[in-house]
């Protein structure tokens, strides 16, 4: 018997972001269970990685280490980097489909 693999889609957020919903159908329409993860404020890719899946999609993490100020972007960097030592220990896989987040003052 053939287990079926599952992904991790985090963070999921379909109503903000429509391509996380049409990826998600995509992965499950060819067969994989999907873990739809919601997003966490607070130490986020420990969440993430705490989910049992074979693989864990990451999409926009800009917001895991941004922040309004320096205390905030200085805190969100500590668990950030504190999250990403956890992703070692996981198969991931992180989309990029835009070269800026949409509301980034960077030009194209």
């Amino acid at each position: 018997m053939d287990r079926q693999l599952t992904s991790g889609s985090f963070p999921y957020s379909p109503g903000f972001h429509p391509y996380q919903r049409l990826f998600t159908e995509s992965l499950e329409g060819v067969g994989l269970n999907v873990v739809r993860i919601p997003p966490k404020k607070w130490r986020p890719l420990q969440s993430a990685t705490s989910i049992d899946c074979d693989v864990l999609h990451l999409d926009w993490p800009h917001d895991w280490y941004e922040g309004r100020n320096t205390f905030t972007r200085f805190l969100k960097r500590m668990m950030y980097q504190d999250g990403s030592r956890k992703l070692k220990n996981s198969t991931a896989v992180w989309t990029l489909h835009n070269l800026h987040a949409h509301d980034s003052s960077v030009n194209a």
